[in-house]
């Protein structure tokens, strides 16, 4: 059978059924069937509209259910992205509140920070941030400093140590460096700072901030100064101290020498030798022996000086009678190879102070003078008194004292460099100072080269009791 054959088949059929049909049998008084009443209807258009309700219905129900897989598939989508997209505005809030902690932190550690912080602006190198610990160590508030550069407050001299640092750094050599060097203050004055320097790059690698951490090390700075110094100081007195010692030995070893063979010759050639012979050798052994007590007493004097163990005994005294005594005293011991020439002028009559230690004082100037002079110069010792003050006036026409020795002229064993081969301790100077000081005085110097020096020791005279009072007083306090 052709399929055109089965096509028509079904056809009629679907066109049979279209049809509906009603049967009622006609009944005679019997009740039985005469006959049957058929009538057909052509329900054709509704079958058709029933199939094409159905295959609507059909087709409805498959874009309902491919509809309600997309929007399942977009709900879950949806859903999903929502959730990603909570996710990360969670993960956004927690970074914020992480980078808000962390800036919170950070400007915590930067403003309570005891050393002080900067951020430096690069290209102009102005401050762009400093912290508290920073303005205290300058005296500039923050808004100051903000208006301010690196160059404002660097101190000029420390600028050459800095330079070769920033140029590595522009090069790209270096991130950090670390140096100590000097700000200037607001108040003009100088600070030593510890600075430690770290670039802040961006991601090309150009320069954006440089962060400085400065710590105050001014006091560390003084310090250290100090301690040199005290070194230094230490180191020369005790070079002055061996070449005392070895001046000492020296000046001892020289009478010493002198007193050893005056003896042996009067020893050996006690008939041989004359009258005048003897005397001369006693004589030398007289003045050797003088020569070693003074220089021990000065010795003792300056460490009873050191030890604040001087003592200070004023009494009435005749300054113009006192002072032509000592000059008549050193006179017979220089013989005629130098003149003192004394004057004075006003009252001198009325004075309280220690005679043994106006003895130390002028003995020490007045043979200074006469060492340190040319042989046949002559010393000038000039006394003025006026009202209750002495000055006294020492020149001499000797070496003269350089300059650059004035400073340390009354230290213990200095000695100007100038003095040659003149022998002597270092000592006669530093116990003037000290006696001038006791008596409450002060002591001058003028000198130049090769002309000469003139000392000026001025003292004041008062009450005797209330002079060492007040001056014994002042010895224990120190």
């Amino acid at each position: 059978m052709s399929r055109f054959s089965n096509a028509y088949l079904l056809l009629a059929h679907f066109l049979d059924s279209c049809k509906r049909s009603n049967i009622t049998p006609i009944h005679n008084p019997d009740a039985s069937v005469d006959a049957i009443l058929s009538t057909v209807r052509d329900i054709t258009s509704q079958k058709w509209a029933a199939a094409a309700l159905k295959e609507a219905n059909e087709e409805l129900e498959k874009r309902v259910e491919e509809r309600t897989a997309e929007l399942q598939q977009v709900n879950e989508q949806l859903r999903d992205e929502i959730s990603q997209s909570l996710r990360h505005a969670a993960l956004s809030q927690r970074a914020e509140a992480a980078r808000r902690e962390s800036e919170e932190r950070f400007r915590r550690v930067f403003d309570d920070a005891p050393i002080g912080i900067t951020l430096v602006r690069k290209p102009d190198y102005r401050f762009f941030m400093v912290n508290r610990a920073f303005c205290e160590i300058l005296g500039y508030t923050e808004s100051e400093l903000t208006t301010l550069d690196l160059f404002d407050i660097n101190h000029p001299e420390d600028l050459e140590i800095e330079t070769p640092y920033l140029k590595q750094i522009i090069q790209g050599d270096i991130d950090s460096y670390q140096l100590e060097k000097r700000y200037i203050k607001k108040n003009q004055e100088i600070c030593w700072v510890k600075l430690t320097v770290t670039v802040i790059r961006n991601e090309i690698g150009e320069i954006l901030y440089e962060l400085g951490m400065v710590e105050d090390i001014t006091e560390r700075k003084r310090a250290d100064a100090e301690i040199r110094n005290a070194m230094e100081k230490e180191r020369e007195l005790c070079e002055l101290r061996s070449r005392f010692v070895t001046t000492v030995s020296h000046e001892f070893r020289t009478p010493l020498s002198i007193i050893i063979l005056s003896a042996r010759l009067l020893e050996r050639f006690p008939h041989q030798a004359s009258e005048e012979k003897k005397r001369e050798y006693f004589a030398r052994i007289q003045a050797a022996a003088k020569n070693m007590t003074h220089l021990l007493d000065d010795v003792l004097f300056i460490g009873k000086a050191e030890a604040k163990k001087l003592a200070f005994n004023p009494a009435p005294l005749d300054l113009e009678k006192f002072c032509r005594a000592l000059v008549e005293d050193i006179q017979v011991t220089i013989s005629k190879q130098h003149a003192i020439a004394f004057a004075c002028q006003g009252q001198s009559t009325h004075f309280c102070m220690d005679e043994k230690l106006l003895r130390q004082i002028f003995t020490n100037l007045l043979s200074n003078a006469i060492k340190y002079s040319p042989k046949g110069g002559n010393i000038q010792f000039d006394l003025v008194c006026d009202q209750g003050t002495a000055v006294f006036y020492i020149r001499d026409r000797g070496i003269g004292i350089p300059p650059e020795a004035r400073t340390r002229l009354f230290e213990s064993f200095h000695r100007a460099d100038n003095v040659g081969t003149i022998p002597g301790t270092g000592l006669g100077l530093s116990i003037v100072k000290n006696c001038v000081d006791l008596h409450g005085g002060k002591i001058s110097v003028n000198s130049e080269i090769g002309v000469g020096t003139t000392f000026a020791v001025t003292l004041y005279s008062s009450n005797c009791g209330s002079k060492v009072e007040a001056i014994n007083s002042l010895v224990q306090a120190s």
